[in-house]
Order: structure tokens, then sequence, then C-alpha cells
């Protein structure tokens, strides 16, 4: 990595159990509040805008860190994402927090993703399905001959995740490492829909990737 995202990820490293704690802490009480009286109460409302502070701070922070190469310029492919562990907002299979990178290199397609996970397991109040525990491809993208998929291996904590980046020589379209399918499914959307729109497809082995250091 380089300087900037070094620092970034300091950054949000310093903040984000802090940030974590006090979000899941409001958002456990105002749900005991609204459950209690059957209906939501303005009591929960405060609990709930500390929630929502506590998130949109943490979107701030996120680092942007190299996580891919382009195969046809070598230009370095950066994206917002929580390396610290499964824990983090960014992997909330139904409410994920993340931010979009502003520009993207012109040949990139979609994103996808596979990780190998590792106990013991940080305990989260949300459900997270990070993909397939080997690097998979999706088929249907590697059908048309001119994209080209590049696997990378990134750190998530304890954890050995596999960003799978697909490139063409006109792409148009940038899909998000999903959190909304079952563990089989490795999912790639376009930036004009919903980006954690999954895809429920079996993944097969990469036997048409070329592997990439992003760093």
């Amino acid at each position: 990595m380089d300087t900037t995202s070094t620092e970034a990820l300091a950054r949000f490293r310093a903040q984000r159990d802090q940030l974590l704690a006090a979000g899941n802490r409001a958002e456990e009480r105002a749900a005991e509040l609204d459950v209690a009286e059957d209906c939501v109460v303005p009591e929960a409302e405060e609990h709930y805008n500390t929630l929502d502070t506590a998130m949109q701070r943490y979107q701030e922070l996120l680092p942007e860190l190299p996580i891919s190469r382009c195969p046809f310029t070598d230009e370095v492919l950066t994206w917002a994402i929580d390396t610290v562990d499964l824990d983090g907002w960014f992997w909330d299979r139904d409410n994920p927090v993340r931010r979009f990178t502003g520009a993207v290199p012109p040949h990139f397609l979609a994103l996808g993703g596979s990780m190998r996970v590792h106990t013991p397991l940080t305990w989260a109040p949300f459900l997270t399905v990070p993909g397939p525990g080997a690097p998979a491809v999706v088929p249907e993208i590697l059908d048309d001959p001119d994209v080209v998929a590049v696997i990378s291996q990134l750190s998530i904590g304890p954890h050995t995740g596999w960003p799978v980046t697909y490139w063409a020589p006109a792409a148009e379209s940038c899909g998000n490492w999903s959190t909304t399918g079952a563990a089989t499914t490795t999912t790639a959307t376009s930036r004009t829909a919903d980006p954690m729109g999954g895809t429920n497809r079996s993944p097969r082995p990469a036997t048409t990737t070329s592997t990439s250091n992003p760093g």
C-alpha cells in the first residue's frame, strides 16, 4: 500500500471499534424500546440518531485500498473496504454501509469475491455471507471472450479474501463484492442497478483467470 492508503487505514482503525460499539448499542436499545411499546416510540429516536451518526462516520472513514490491477494497463484499482474484520457494517448482508469510489480504471467491469473464513469468529449483530470458501468466478461473465478475470488476495482480519475483478476493453458497468448471496454465491452487479443485488449462481473454480498483486 502507498502512504495515503496506509494513513487512511490507520485513521479508520483508530475509530472503527468505538463507532461499531456505539452504533450497535444504540440500535439494540432503540429496538428494545420499540418492542416494549409494540411500535416506534419517540424515546427511540435519539438512539436511532446515534446509530445514523456512527454509520455515517464509519462510511466516511472507510479506507480506499488497492485490491487489484487492470490486466490491460496495469493501473491499480482501489476500493473503500473494511479489512479489519467481518464484524464491520461493510459486511452486513442486509444493511451494508459502503461508499463507492469516485473513479475506477476505464476497463473495469465488475467486482466479485470469495473468502476463507477462520474461527473463532468475531461476534456481530448481523448476518455476513462473504462468498465461497475458495476463489471462484461467475461463468456467465466470462462467456464474453473479451472479459478477463483477475484474482487478488486480501486479508480481512484473520480471514483470507479473494477479490475477483472483471475487466474488458470497453467496460461501462461497476459491481460490488456481494454480501447478499448464499455461501456459494459470487456476485457482480451493475452500478446502475441495486449495488447489493445478489445472484444465486453456483461458482466454478477459476481456471481462466490471472492472479494480481494489487500493491
